[in-house]
């Protein structure tokens, strides 16, 4: 299944381990003091809502390692998160697995504060850290240590200590799911240098052998195998989502920007969305762009290209055969990536979207 596995955006920032009752003692309160006055299906609809209006307010994980775009972002964000805590507190207060649930929320929620600096989020994981139940101590270090990796805005100093812990916390858990996200949301969530990136990642293949630190250490395979296509040919043919023929003849001279795209997933969609401004910026200057799109279901397709009609660019897809590209099979990708060939037919990047335009006026001149 083609899906990325780190993002710092809201679901990434937590794992899926159910929080145990420890955390439902912190929350819960007495009924005669919290009386329950709206159902499930209610508190549920309006978290929804305030959810996805969080979502829009972070466009892109990478902004969150910002500082100033961080600031201006937790001027919208931290009330409406707090707000998304409010109805999970309120859920929890319901009798049956309801509450449960209620409290798994809660845990969604406070790590993103925890990245903005909120201080009542901060002590509420730092109680669960020093929780005897193992699962939600772990859980909560880990959401911890992620936020201060944050929020330490690439100091190096910083990171390395920060590193120093989430290594103890490895080797003291190596089959643990959640140090093994830790480790790799460290290694792409701004790491000050090459070397604390490739440490982040050597803890990762080197210490870890759980379920995940496996499937990360297959990505990384897959991503060497990726960068052996920079200064290599890479073909783009085949059926469109309209349902026509495409080959690279129309893009003979030009340079070419790719997406590997999934529709579904908010990130990617987001960065799809971001590049049809780009595109507006270079069209007139010998530059092309082709969407590849990895979704197992088509309607996302059609959804975002309905509410988006900017991205109209030609975009790989076959209807009939949905879910990972032949092209994203034949070299290996296993995330999301913008790649750029020049005008020769040759990849010059194979993660391009940090510095596109950069690249792209190199590539023009």
């Amino acid at each position: 299944m083609y899906k990325p596995i780190f993002y710092i955006a809201l679901r990434a920032i937590v794992g899926s381990t159910v929080v145990a009752s420890a955390a439902l003692e912190s929350l819960a309160q007495p009924a005669a003091t919290m009386p329950v006055s709206r159902d499930f299906e209610t508190i549920l609809d309006e978290y929804q809502k305030v959810n996805a209006e969080v979502v829009q307010l972070i466009r892109s994980p990478d902004e969150l390692l910002d500082p100033a775009r961080r600031v201006e972002i937790s001027k919208a964000a931290v009330p409406k998160l707090n707000q998304l805590g409010a109805l999970a507190d309120e859920m929890s207060t319901l009798t049956g697995p309801t509450a449960q649930f209620g409290v798994k929320l809660r845990g969604n929620v406070d790590p993103v504060l925890a990245i903005f600096g909120d201080a009542d989020a901060i002590a509420r994981l730092g109680k669960l850290a020093a929780s005897d139940v193992k699962a939600e101590s772990l859980k909560a270090r880990a959401a911890l240590l992620s936020a201060e990796w944050v929020r330490s805005d690439r100091n190096a100093e910083t990171q390395t200590k920060l590193l120093d812990r989430a290594e103890q916390l490895a080797k003291e858990n190596p089959a643990d799911d959640n140090v093994a996200e830790l480790l790799m949301r460290l290694s792409e969530a701004g790491p000050a240098t090459p070397e604390i990136r490739s440490r982040a990642r050597d803890i990762v293949t080197t210490t870890l052998n759980g379920e995940l630190a496996t499937e990360i250490k297959n990505q990384f395979a897959a991503d060497a195998k990726l960068v052996t296509l920079v200064g290599q040919p890479l073909v783009l043919a085949g059926a469109l989502h309209t349902g026509d023929a495409f080959n690279a003849d129309s893009l003979k001279g030009k340079v070419v920007v790719v997406d590997f795209f999934v529709a579904e997933w908010p990130p990617s969609r987001n960065i799809t969305i971001q590049l049809a401004l780009i595109r507006d910026r270079w069209k007139d200057k010998g530059v092309e762009f082709v969407g590849v799109c990895n979704d197992a279901n088509p309607p996302e397709l059609k959804r975002l290209l309905t509410e988006n009609p900017q991205i109209n660019w030609p975009i790989l897809f076959d209807e009939k055969n949905p879910g990972v590209h032949k092209i994203a099979e034949s070299i290996g990708l296993t995330d999301p990536r913008v790649i750029v060939i020049d005008k020769a037919g040759i990849v010059k990047s194979v993660d391009a979207a940090a510095d596109l335009e950069k690249l792209l006026a190199e590539l023009t001149k």
